[in-house]
């Protein structure tokens, strides 16, 4: 993997960033937003297509080879030294290694940052499209993994996060008696 300068394919704009995503890169954000919420179970990063993609499955250790490549390219978003503490890049940055790397709940996260849950979810996406477009430079099979994988099951895909996730602060929200 080619070492490239931290954060710096945050300020990108090329084609891929800030427009909307084309079907193949919506699957490769969800291959990795669903390694990265299974970041710490080796069993289902060693069934993960990113393992093939990567080229590590079929290996003894390949959990542990999916954890460093996601874990490293989580660390690729830390923006420069230069960078100002309270930028967008910091805040993205933030709330994936955070959440992913950390292993902290969205709500710790989003109370840490001093943000909602809502625009933690907001930073979390950037992130995910970011990861995603270091990732493809890095490991080219990767976009042939993601559209393979969409095109011939679409059930092995996971269940939208973000909603997923919403339904489940809907449901702890809820007051747990009946009101008047």
């Amino acid at each position: 993997m080619k070492r490239t300068v931290r954060g710096s394919f945050l300020a990108r704009t090329g084609p891929e960033w800030g427009q909307d995503l084309d079907s193949g890169q919506k699957a490769l954000v969800r291959l990795i937003r669903d390694a990265l919420n299974h970041l710490h179970d080796p069993a289902l990063l060693r069934r993960s297509p990113l393992a093939a993609a990567c080229g590590v499955a079929g290996r003894f250790d390949t959990p542990n080879e999916v954890r460093r490549i996601l874990t490293q390219a989580v660390e690729a978003l830390e923006p420069g030294p230069d960078e100002p503490p309270q930028s967008r890049a910091w805040e993205i940055y933030q709330s994936v290694f955070y959440r992913y790397v950390e292993q902290f709940s969205q709500e710790q996260v989003a109370n840490q940052m001093g943000i909602s849950l809502r625009q933690l979810r907001r930073l979390q996406k950037a992130a995910f499209d970011a990861l995603a477009l270091h990732l493809r430079e890095a490991y080219p099979d990767l976009d042939h993994e993601a559209a393979s994988r969409e095109q011939t099951d679409p059930s092995l895909l996971p269940a939208d996060q973000d909603l997923t996730e919403d339904l489940d602060w809907l449901k702890n929200s809820l007051p747990e008696e009946p009101t008047d």
